[in-house]
């Protein structure tokens, strides 16, 4: 009876080591033009700051996780608000319009709520010269993680995002 799976073939193996080992090839690595092209192929390492530490202020945690994100997506202005649209952290550039869309954004969560019946993951869209992003965090009822970046974010770093934020607020 011949094997379907040839991967645990100990004669193969030992025979493409063989090959591998005498064969001799060169790698060549291209550095990238813009210096933070490395954040499009590898995210950054998240912050070991935890809301669960008592040797450190949650605003702290805030500051520190907030400056991660605006680093991690590349924003003008990262922030974090309640369900009414107030703004529990920040960190960024923020002119007299940007003072707004915590509350907008957290509108604009509430209707597609109301409209699908379900909490949207994540909601961007394009304003004239930057993307506004919104990230409920569900594992905190209620609160909201906004983005405000000139370029659409990568939907990967966004999932990685969340991710990293959902899991430091369930130390709360």
């Amino acid at each position: 009876m011949k094997k379907l799976d040839s991967s645990f073939d100990r004669e193969q193996a030992l025979a493409l080591a063989q090959r591998l080992a005498e064969t001799r090839t060169t790698i060549e690595i291209q550095v990238p033009e813009r210096a933070d092209a490395f954040r499009d192929q590898m995210p950054l390492a998240p912050p070991s700051a935890d809301f669960g530490d008592k040797e450190i202020y949650r605003d702290q945690v805030w500051h520190v996780l907030l400056q991660w994100a605006k680093e991690l997506i590349v924003c003008t202005r990262v922030f974090a608000c309640d369900s009414d649209g107030l703004v529990i952290a920040d960190v960024g550039e923020a002119d007299g319009a940007a003072e707004e869309l915590p509350s907008l954004v957290v509108t604009l969560i509430g209707n597609l709520q109301r409209h699908f019946v379900s909490q949207p993951k994540l909601v961007s869209i394009q304003l004239e010269h930057n993307w506004v992003t919104a990230i409920p965090l569900t594992v905190a009822q209620g609160l909201v993680l906004g983005l405000i970046s000139l370029e659409a974010p990568k939907p990967q770093a966004l999932q990685h995002l969340s991710a990293i934020f959902h899991k430091k607020l369930a130390t709360l």
